[in-house]
């Protein structure tokens, strides 16, 4: 069982969601990769995976799970030095974090929620990473404006250490599906997903 993306780890959490779910999933075996690159479930062998945003059409089952948000944020040591941008155009003109998958590049950030206007920009940056927990690292540590999922940054933003940018312009529910091939059982699969997402969310 692999996830297309990380967070940051706490082993005492991560131990006792494990310990839990062998309770309760008594015979199960669980081997957790947690990257932000494409896996090929097939050729790699692995049950299943846990993916964000739209699905490309493919020979995979899928199963949603749940969803979330993306929030544009800062460190306060950022916003005091280069002020708190109040529309998404404004993203042009100040430090962003990039995010890459494979070749960095400009970013496509959408803004606004169903029923209401709508704005998306380009953004550049001058520092890019490809991982998740990386990423929020560079935020945290003032080096420019990043965007992640609620769940992610919602506890920093509750502590201080993050600011919101443009609140009320969060983004629509993106969904998170878990993905495995046909020829895996569905109960085996989704077994193994329940305890991956019990997992992750004890890392928080």
């Amino acid at each position: 069982m692999a996830s297309s993306h990380g967070s940051c780890a706490d082993g005492s959490h991560h131990e006792r969601a494990s310990w839990d779910s062998r309770e309760r999933y008594p015979g199960i075996e669980l081997a957790i990769g947690l990257n932000d690159r494409r896996v090929d479930l097939v050729q790699e062998g692995v049950d299943g995976v846990i993916r964000t945003g739209p699905l490309a059409d493919s020979t995979l089952i899928a199963r949603k799970l749940g969803s979330y948000r993306w929030v544009t944020c800062a460190a306060p040591t950022y916003i005091a030095e280069h002020g708190t941008p109040v529309e998404p155009s404004d993203l042009t003109r100040r430090l962003v974090v990039g995010y890459f998958s494979g070749s960095p590049g400009q970013e496509r950030w959408s803004f606004g929620q169903e029923g209401e206007a709508r704005e998306t920009v380009m953004v550049s940056s001058e520092i890019s990473v490809n991982e998740t927990s990386a990423y929020l690292k560079v935020g945290l540590d003032g080096f420019g404006i990043i965007r992640l999922a609620d769940d992610i940054v919602d506890p920093f933003i509750r502590y201080g250490r993050l600011i919101e940018i443009m609140p009320d312009r969060r983004s629509d529910q993106v969904p998170i599906s878990l993905l495995y091939p046909t020829s895996r059982h569905l109960s085996h699969a989704v077994i193994q997903a329940r305890i991956l997402w019990r997992v992750l969310h004890s890392l928080q």
